[in-house]
């Protein structure tokens, strides 16, 4: 009856360690599919800033362009016209 028992109880102790190895091994599992979701979390964040910070630049070179293209139109304009301060100077110059 005794022998019984404790063969009884070395079946009950593997079990008990099969269970608890399982259920480590699930844990490892579910912490490593958690940690894969917190690096796919990072790199996507990651991902995201990175196109933001691209967005930013080309919106920096735009404007960037866009203020100089500016610029050289208003030159172009002054070139092309002169004020009008000169023009009665060469006037009065190109009369006498």
């Amino acid at each position: 009856m005794l022998q019984f028992i404790f063969h009884n109880m070395i079946i009950i102790y593997f079990l008990l360690e099969l269970i608890n190895r399982n259920s480590m091994m699930e844990m490892m599992t579910t912490r490593r599919m958690r940690l894969n979701q917190l690096n796919n979390f990072w790199e996507r964040r990651n991902k995201m800033a990175e196109t933001r910070k691209e967005k930013r630049n080309d919106w920096r070179k735009a404007v960037l362009t866009a203020r100089t293209a500016k610029s050289f139109f208003i030159i172009l304009k002054r070139i092309k016209k002169p004020t009008r301060a000169v023009v009665p100077e060469r006037a009065k110059n190109s009369a006498k």
